[in-house]
Order: structure tokens, then C-alpha cells, then sequence
């Protein structure tokens, strides 16, 4: 049953113009963004793999669109009424959901990724720095994307959710970031360990797991509503 859970729900993702759009403007984005940081930097560490994790700053705005169009659309059009009569166990409903989700942000954000890497490497001619700090990136932005997600399942409406998700990392947390050294709690805050090569309060596996908890706790949330309330 998830099996076929899954692949309706890919399906539903695949139909969505929202979600291709967004998807190839973030890999050209990753591109765009890369290109410009290579062109003009003037830094002799800057190898191609520092210069391709330069958009990951941009790379996340993609993903966390993603994580919410890929559950608020069902909201907006009611069409989850039509999910939940043809899947009536929740769990394996919500379940496909997250996984067909997983699918659509893991291979926006390695081709965006990719994309940026061989960019830089052709405008750099250099790399130096190890390639993991790429996979890293790619693992920070499944989990905003995932947390995105989750959000909207609690909100379940996508303009909020997309102010919510967005507002948090665009907007709150470099505002606090000026006030208070806390902000390093915050997801976006401590999952930049996990693809920055700069030093900073956490390693890569601490800032992976504060970032991981968050999705863990407000996935919770997402869960236990959507278990309880009406379509």
C-alpha cells in the first residue's frame, strides 16, 4: 500500500507547474549564483567547492518553497478529502507524503548543487577543499525542505506557511543573529555547520543534530495534527 501511497503522491508533485518552476529556478539559481561568486572574488582560498557553497544561501529559499507547495497545495484545492477517501489510513497517507517529498527536495537540491560545483570548477579550474562539505549542503537543504513541509501540515494554508518558513530564515534569524548569540539554536543557525568550512559553535555533526530536532519535534507536531483533526 505505501508503495502505491508513494507513487500517487509523486505523481501529484509531478502535475504541479509550482513545483518545476521552482525547481529549475533553483538550479538556476545554483548556477546564476555560482557563476557571479566565482567572477568576482578576489579570495585565494575560494576554490570551486567554497564558491558552490556560496548559494546555498539561495539554494535554501528553493527548498523550503518546495517542502511547502508539495503539502499546501492539497489544502488550498481540497483535494486532500480525495487523498484521505482513496488512502483512509493516515499514517501511510502522511507517510507517502513525506517520502514523495524527500524525493522531490533530495534531487532539486543535488542537481542544484552539481550544477553550481561544475560551474565553479570550470570558472575556477580548483578544488581543494573536500567534497563533503557538498554533501553536507545537500543534507541541509533536504532538512529545511522537510521542515518547510512540516510546517505546512500544521498551518495548512500556504501563504502563511510560506511566511512562516521563509520569514524565520530570510527575515528573524538574521535580526536576532544582531541581538543575541542564541540565534545559534535556531535551524537555519546551527545546519550552516553542516556545509560551512569556517568554524563555528557547532561541528558538523552538532549543528546536523540541533537541525534534525527541530524537524523531529515540529514533524511531531505535524504528525499528531494531522492524525486529529478534520480534512
Amino acid at each position: 500500500m505505501i508503495g502505491s501511497s508513494v507513487a500517487a503522491e509523486l505523481i501529484k508533485l509531478r502535475t504541479l507547474p509550482a513545483v518545476w518552476i521552482t525547481s529549475l529556478l533553483t538550479v538556476a539559481a545554483a548556477v546564476l549564483v555560482t557563476a557571479a561568486d566565482a567572477s568576482s572574488s578576489v579570495d585565494p582560498a575560494a576554490d570551486a567547492v567554497t564558491v558552490a557553497l556560496g548559494s546555498v544561501a539561495y539554494l535554501q529559499v528553493g527548498s523550503i518553497v518546495l517542502g511547502v507547495l508539495s503539502v499546501a497545495s492539497e489544502y488550498g484545492s481540497h483535494e486532500l478529502r480525495t487523498t484521505l477517501t482513496a488512502t483512509p489510513n493516515r499514517v501511510v497517507s502522511l507517510t507517502a507524503k513525506a517520502v514523495a517529498q524527500l524525493i522531490a527536495i533530495t534531487a532539486t537540491s543535488v542537481i542544484a548543487l552539481a550544477a553550481g560545483l561544475a560551474t565553479a570548477v570550470l570558472m575556477t579550474d580548483e578544488v581543494r577543499t573536500s567534497l563533503w562539505w557538498v554533501a553536507g549542503a545537500a543534507a541541509y537543504l533536504v532538512l529545511v525542505g522537510l521542515l518547510a513541509g512540516a510546517v505546512t501540515v500544521v498551518i495548512r494554508s500556504l501563504l502563511p506557511a510560506l511566511g512562516v518558513a521563509l520569514g524565520g530564515v530570510v527575515i528573524a534569524s538574521p535580526l536576532l543573529g544582531s541581538v543575541t548569540d542564541q540565534v545559534r539554536w535556531l535551524p537555519d543557525q546551527a545546519g550552516r555547520a553542516l556545509y560551512s568550512v569556517d568554524p563555528g559553535p557547532f561541528a558538523p555533526a552538532g549543528g546536523g543534530a540541533v537541525l534534525l530536532a527541530w524537524v523531529l519535534c515540529i514533524g511531531t507536531v505535524a504528525v499528531v495534527a494531522f492524525l486529529k483533526r478534520d480534512a
